[in-house]
């Protein structure tokens, strides 16, 4: 089996394998545990590629169980980690609750405008608002 670890971008960080191959060839029965180091002015994101059987991808530290490919049939493996600026954060998490709210409230006030305005005509009271 093979295993293929890139850095994106390669300047971000590197990444340790044990146990370290070579080649990166490995038995089916070997868990093999990659670390992320992020390079000074970057900080790791996540593991992307072939992670179907990864447990936790956010976590710098994980462990590929190889005999979980093998028994389907994936004889080679690409896993990427991603790193960012260490400036970069996205947006906060409370932003995205920001935004939910914002729009559960822009659609409560179109639905309110839209029962409002058939009520009047449904009652024969004229339309303007």
């Amino acid at each position: 089996m093979t295993l293929t670890v890139v850095s994106n971008p390669t300047s971000g960080g590197e990444i340790g394998c044990q146990p370290s191959s070579s080649d990166g060839r490995y038995y089916p029965s070997d868990n093999v545990t990659l670390t992320a180091v992020a390079a000074s002015g970057y900080k790791f994101v996540n593991w992307t590629g072939d992670v179907g059987e990864v447990e936790d991808t956010m976590q710098s530290t994980v462990i590929v169980p190889m005999d979980q490919y093998y028994s389907k049939g994936i004889t080679r493996i690409e896993i990427t980690a991603n790193f960012v600026p260490a400036g970069w954060s996205g947006l906060p998490t409370w932003s995205w609750a920001i935004i939910g709210i914002a729009a559960v409230l822009a659609v409560a006030t179109v639905a309110y405008l839209i029962r409002r305005r058939f009520a009047r005509r449904w009652r024969g009271v004229s339309t303007d608002l």
